[in-house]
């Protein structure tokens, strides 16, 4: 329990220095205001950065990877240790993957997020030509909010594809500091027991066993996987509280990943 609060402190820790630097800076970009641009031009300052688009979009589709990578490549025993890991393992799972289903995803609707940004004031609209003003200051039309859904309710009714709907405004809870805090746990804490198994196999070699030894490496690459995965959410939490959202934003999606993890260590 010790080492899983030192580890929830270092994200804490990496969202408070990434805010502070961000404020310091000037680097963060509101990304609920009218007009957003990239303050810097360092490469992880863009959305459209390969680490964000490949890995953190699909953050928790890599996070379940591990996992369940983790959990087929563990040796297989009869110690109520191994089997009570698992067990806990697995509930773990289903409990993470509730909490960013309803938090990211849906709850009766809308996702909890979402429902938090449409109450604080978010609307959506969209771009229009502005011949009084310039190209940085686009005209913004409030438009039906189903327009800001990649598939509205009504598409029937439209003819021609929509242009730039967006929302905007409201209070937009950091879904990335969310998501990657929860992702970092859930990778972290399944990983602990992982450890002195790669000790173990690195010091003693059982020629005797080539099933157990195939078994083995599988397992440390799955280790090695899930420790690099780790290593790139915790980076990436970073860049996300020095480059994107307010510091307000990053502070309530802060509560949320402690809300989430608090559920998931219940689970022990």
């Amino acid at each position: 329990m010790i080492q899983n609060l030192g580890f929830i402190t270092l994200l804490s820790a990496i969202v408070l220095l990434g805010t502070l630097y961000s404020v310091y800076y000037d680097t963060f970009q509101d990304t609920s205001s009218a007009v957003s641009f990239a303050k810097s031009a360092t490469y992880f300052a863009t959305k459209k950065n390969i680490f964000n688009k490949l890995f953190v979009k699909k953050a928790w589709g890599w996070t379940t990877a591990s996992v369940l990578a983790l959990l087929v490549s563990a040796p297989h025993d009869e110690r109520t240790t191994n089997k009570r890991w698992r067990i806990v393992t697995v509930s773990r799972w289903v409990a993470a993957t509730s909490s960013w289903f309803l938090f990211t995803n849906w709850f009766f609707g809308d996702s909890l997020l979402h429902r938090i940004w449409l109450i604080t004031g978010a609307q959506c609209v969209r771009e229009e030509d502005n011949l009084e003003g310039t190209p940085a200051t686009p005209l913004l039309v409030p438009v039906n909010h189903l327009e800001c859904y990649p598939q509205p309710l009504n598409s029937a009714d439209i003819s021609a594809p929509l242009k730039a709907a967006k929302w905007v405004g409201g209070h937009d809870v950091s879904g990335h500091t969310f998501l990657l805090m929860l992702s970092a746990y859930v990778i972290f804490v399944t990983l602990k027991p992982c450890y002195s198994h790669l000790i173990r196999v690195n010091s003693v070699k059982d020629e005797k066993a080539p099933l157990q030894s195939g078994l083995s490496i599988l397992h440390k690459v799955a280790v090695y996987f899930s420790i690099a995965l780790l290593l790139l959410w915790i980076w990436m939490l970073l860049v996300t509280c020095v480059y994107f959202h307010t510091p307000y934003e990053k502070f309530t999606g802060l509560l949320t990943g402690y809300m989430s993890i608090f559920t998931v260590s219940l689970i022990n």
